[in-house]
Order: C-alpha cells, then structure tokens, then sequence
C-alpha cells in the first residue's frame, strides 16, 4: 500500500516541491529585479548629479580665474592709494615745513600762495580720505567673503 502525498508526514512530493521551489524563485527573481531597478534608477540619478557637478565646478574654475583677476586688480588699486596717500603726506609736510618757515621768518612764499597751498592740501586730503573711507568698506568685504569662501572649502565633503 502507498500512502497519498498529502499525508507522507509532512513531506511534499516531488511536483509540490517543484511548484514551492518555483514560486520562491519567482518571488526572489521579483525582488531582485525590483531591487535591481532601484539600484539602477538612483546609479542614473547620481550620473546626473555627478555631471551637473563637473559642469558648476568647470564654471567654479573660470569665476576663480576671474576673481583671481580681480584680487590683482585690487592689489594695483591699494598700490595706487598708496602712492596717492604718500603724495598727499608729501604735500602735507611741504606745507607744514612752509608754514615754519614763515613763522621762524623765514618763509619764501607769500601768505597768498600759503592759503592756496593750504586749500590744495584740504581737498587733497577730503579726496583722499573719501577714497580710504570707499576703498576700505570694498576691502572689509571683500576680505569678509574671501574667508568665508575658504573656509567652505576647507570643510569636508
């Protein structure tokens, strides 16, 4: 006598195990394929990601270029302040050594030419000082993004 499938004590037969083997390969083939498709559809985004980066770095490049222009250009800038500064103090000192000389009595100008002179050096100075007062606020700022640029790009990725 042989004993039906169903009640072989638990055991499957040889068609029923085929089916259960099936469905669980199915079921696995399904997650991996869905797992797969996830993979390959964040691999696709990434790609994006990553060319949309190498293109603003490219961009990065040639603004740092141009603010590499401008830092010089800045730097000639105080360089020309500087030398405006030392004219005005130049002139400064002439006009005191001038003002001395007449008091000791010595002056070889006359005051005319000492109040023309002392108005050259007042709008002299205004000028220069108007500029040191501009060039100063565009430095400080300036300076202030230039560290806060370095700064994030000191951090890490």
């Amino acid at each position: 006598m042989t004993v039906p499938p169903s009640s072989n004590n638990g055991s499957r037969g040889p068609e029923s195990q085929a089916a259960a083997a099936a469905t669980v390969n199915g079921q696995v083939a399904a997650l991996r394929d869905a797992e797969h498709a996830t993979w390959l559809a964040a691999l696709e985004l990434w790609r994006d990601e990553i060319d949309r980066w190498q293109q603003e770095h490219a961009s990065a490049v040639a603004r740092l270029r141009a603010l590499q222009a401008a830092v010089e250009d800045h730097g000639r800038c105080l360089v020309e302040h500087l030398e405006s500064f030392q004219r005005v103090a130049d002139a400064v000192a002439d006009h005191e050594r001038l003002l001395e000389a007449q008091v000791a009595g010595t002056a070889g100008e006359a005051d005319a030419t000492l109040a023309d002179r002392h108005q050259r050096c007042a709008s002299l100075f205004g000028q220069l000082q108007d500029t040191q007062a501009r060039i100063a606020r565009h430095h400080n700022t300036f300076m202030t993004r230039m560290q806060a640029l370095e700064k994030a790009a000191g951090e890490a990725m």
